[in-house]
């Protein structure tokens, strides 16, 4: 996959690489919309324990149809054409998500989150792989603005969201999905790609993926997304515990991990050169931790804000490393194929969230299980620096 250079304006580059940076931003509203929402819908679908999962599979049901489908989306998007399935899945994402606004029922509900999961997984991974198509240095901006595109859209969706629960109920911030409507036409307009030669596309070594550097990769990554999705899973529940009831109050304290991500993210870029990558991953796994289990002794609103930022710095560094790591152990034409793996460990994680934390919950308590999670990831983080070697950026072509 390459640009085609015949018909890419400076307009049209412009335009993709706004695209590239906001797949992320749509594929953060696939959880985060809901976020706010949880309590409610709670509620709605009987209250208690049973109504509490109920909600938590709705927004975990895309995660799951993300993290298998990511596996094969190089594969099709490479048969069937990138701009073609981007279309699809666009248009799929819209509809899929504003079915939310209608559905009362959960099984119609979970139907449309599967169903947005599909999409998610094409739009995450080829929108990714976009930022592939540049140079190193424009990609490694790139790639940090895309997780700060994720951020700042949480943001919105997590204040908005919760402000729509307040306003029209639960079912209200399904109509954040429409945002996919401009980025439908942008892609119409600017993705323009011609498939690469056969000469250079044949070069890869006959095992693919080059999976014993990546499969360490894509471990982390699972971990992380099970620790960075806790405070938008879970979090609203400690919130409510807390006393913190009010949907909007929930949604303004969750902004906070997103927008302090958000701002991570987008500097990452200019600080990875220098800090190295051992030495963002012990960041992120420290801050990270310390965030949480802030959180788990979090007695008041200011002490939940201050540990959710604390949380977001580290969080931000996530996406945009591991993604920097990928494309580094990969040949450029196997990226998508790559990406694809590392969106499934991502929504792999999400899904896994509750089905992992719910039992530490039940023996420690909701409170015990932030504070568990934290202290873990503190010790990772502590080992990455004391003994992992220092990989220093290099483009990989």
């Amino acid at each position: 996959m390459r640009l085609d250079e015949a018909v890419m304006t400076r307009g049209r580059l412009a335009v993709l690489q706004m695209l590239a940076v906001s797949g992320a931003g749509l594929n953060s509203l696939i959880p985060m919309a809901v976020s706010p929402a949880l309590p409610a819908m709670a509620l709605h679908f009987g209250g208690g324990h049973a109504g509490e999962q109920a909600a938590k599979l709705v927004m975990a049901t895309p995660a799951l149809a993300t993290a298998i489908v990511s596996l094969f989306v190089g594969a099709i998007a490479h048969r069937l054409g990138y701009r073609f399935c981007l279309l699809v899945a666009l248009a799929i994402f819209v509809m899929a998500g504003a079915t939310g606004l209608l559905a009362n029922d959960v099984t119609p509900l979970i139907a449309s989150r599967v169903a947005i999961g599909i999409a998610g997984a094409f739009i995450g991974t080829i929108t990714i792989a976009l930022t592939g198509l540049f140079e190193p240095h424009v990609r490694d901006r790139l790639i940090g603005f895309v997780s700060a595109m994720g951020g700042g859209t949480s943001i919105l969706a997590l204040s908005a969201g919760g402000w729509m629960v307040d306003a029209g109920g639960w079912q209200a911030p399904f109509a954040l999905y429409l945002a996919g409507i401009p980025a439908f036409f942008a892609a119409l307009y600017a993705v323009r790609l011609q498939r690469t030669p056969p000469a250079v596309s044949t070069h890869a070594p006959a095992g693919g993926l080059p999976w014993r550097q990546l499969a360490p990769v894509y471990g982390l990554m699972l971990v992380l997304s099970v620790a960075f999705f806790t405070p938008g899973i879970q979090g609203p529940f400690l919130l409510g515990e807390r006393g913190v009831t009010s949907a909007t109050t929930q949604g303004m304290l969750l902004s906070i991990f997103a927008g302090t991500s958000a701002i991570t993210a987008f500097v990452f870029g200019f600080l990875r050169p220098h800090l190295g990558e051992r030495w963002i991953k012990a960041l992120m796994l420290l801050s990270l931790g310390a965030g949480l289990a802030g959180m788990a002794a979090g007695t008041s609103i200011p002490h939940m804000a201050v540990s959710l930022f604390l949380a977001g710095l580290g969080a931000g560094f996530a996406t945009p490393q591991i993604t920097s790591m990928v494309l580094e152990r990969t040949p450029a034409h196997l990226h998508a194929h790559a990406i694809g793996g590392m969106y499934a460990a991502i929504f792999l994680g999400q899904f896994l969230n509750p089905i992992l934390l719910d039992p530490i919950r039940g023996a420690l308590g909701l409170a015990g299980m932030f504070s568990a999670l934290g202290l873990a990831l503190i010790a990772a983080g502590c080992l990455i620096g004391l003994i992992a070697p220092n990989r220093r950026h290099h483009a990989t072509t």
